[in-house]
C-alpha cells in the first residue's frame, strides 16, 4: 500500500527551504521599514 517515491521528501523539503528563505526575507524587509520610520521619525 506504500508506493510513495523517494523524492518527494525533498521536494517537500526544498519547499521548506523555499517558504522559510521568503519568511526571512519578508521579516528582514518589515524590520527595517520600521527602523527606518523611527530614524524618520526622530
Amino acid at each position: 500500500t506504500r508506493s510513495q517515491p523517494e523524492f518527494k521528501s525533498t521536494e517537500i523539503s526544498s519547499a521548506a527551504v523555499i517558504g522559510i528563505v521568503i519568511a526571512l526575507l519578508f521579516t528582514i524587509i518589515v524590520i527595517v521599514d520600521i527602523i527606518c520610520c523611527c530614524v524618520h521619525k526622530t
